[in-house]
């Protein structure tokens, strides 16, 4: 999910622990070392940690996204161990500058589970997505995306946010309300996609299951995909009858458009591998971590110099050029992988 989102349920989490531990304290006779204000501040850094893996970007472009982002940082094994090197982190930050004051640290264990649970949330957040996680890392390599809101996600963000206002308001009665409007979103938004399931399924009974995938502007539009023998039909449904909002820019609504209701649905096949020179890239050895990286691959076009491009189907939103665009050359008799640069399309409009 999006920083903003990660930082709110980190926050969140961070002020919860720290609520509980100092209850605990009250009832103890003892005063707590850490205040709401550091609570949240911490537990917002601790869920936007994990997306640190980012740095290795750097590094490798494709291996980041192939291998790297949603995988060690993101598992639920070692997130004992990140929490207590972000732990430690703050811990020593906090010893540098009270040193000479005398003011008591917080407990180690206390930043320890103010650490994890924001860590958790954002984990918890990106298994939502539809970029999915690889929570057993490195004992085991599956990855899990439960793929019920978009990445992008304006009420969900705004029910957090509207909580964490709450908290730093005081105005206790709106927090619990703003919670369980959260979960009840997520719960609507799970509605819908099995909605989206059930559509897809009715069009197609005679081939195998249909996967729904969230999609940008409402939790009403999903992309509908069948796998197929070397290739996948596809559609982009609304699973109200209305007609889209008015979005302000045109790039948006002309986005917003292609989403079609249940008696208007056009389905396209999209093939991995059409022809033998496709077949020959996208099955050589330099184009592993392509394949690695990709869920739903298509063969997308053939260039002028005679490369050979693939997109992903979970990526490519309607009217809109795919974000990530990976082609194989040929040269000297050796396969050289390269990702095309697609400008926004926001810079177009």
């Amino acid at each position: 999910m999006d920083p903003v989102t990660h930082a709110a349920l980190g926050a969140l989490a961070g002020v919860g622990v720290q609520r509980l531990h100092a209850r605990k304290t009250h009832r103890l006779q003892k005063v707590t070392s850490m205040t709401p204000g550091q609570a949240l501040w911490i537990g917002a850094g601790a869920g936007l940690f994990p997306d640190i893996d980012i740095l290795t970007f750097l590094i490798d472009p494709l291996a980041y996204h192939a291998l790297w982002h949603g995988t060690y940082t993101h598992s639920l094994l070692l997130a004992p161990l990140w929490a207590g090197l972000y732990a430690f982190g703050i811990y020593s930050l906090f010893h540098y500058f009270q040193r000479s004051k005398a003011r008591e640290l917080p407990a180690f264990g206390l930043l320890f589970m103010v650490s994890l649970l924001g860590i958790l949330s954002h984990i918890g957040a990106d298994l939502l997505t539809a970029w999915d996680v690889g929570i057993g890392y490195p004992l085991f390599d599956q990855r899990l995306s439960f793929g019920l809101l978009f990445v992008i996600d304006p009420i969900f963000t705004a029910t957090l946010l509207f909580a964490l206002w709450g908290i730093w308001r005081q105005r206790k009665h709106i927090v619990i309300p703003a919670l369980i409007g959260a979960i009840a979103w997520i719960a609507f938004a799970h509605v819908q996609k099995e909605n989206a399931q059930a559509i897809g399924d009715a069009a197609l009974p005679e081939q195998t299951h249909i996967h729904a995938w969230p999609q940008p502007f409402s939790v009403f539009h999903w992309l509908l995909i069948q796998e197929r023998d070397n290739g996948y039909a596809v559609a982009y449904v609304r699973t109200q009858a209305n007609s889209p909002l008015q979005w302000p820019l045109h790039w948006m609504r002309q986005t917003a458009t292609a989403y079609k209701p249940t008696d208007s649905l056009i389905w396209e096949v999209h093939l991995t591998t059409p022809h033998a020179q496709a077949r020959s890239v996208w099955e050589h050895q330099e184009f592993a971590m392509v394949r690695a990286f990709m869920t739903y691959p298509i063969y997308w076009e053939t260039d002028a110099d005679g490369c050979v491009w693939f997109t992903d189907l979970l990526f490519v939103l309607p009217t809109q050029p795919p974000p990530f665009l990976y082609g194989g050359c040929w040269e000297d008799r050796q396969v050289r992988v390269e990702r095309q640069h697609i400008a926004p399309p926001w810079s177009e409009h």
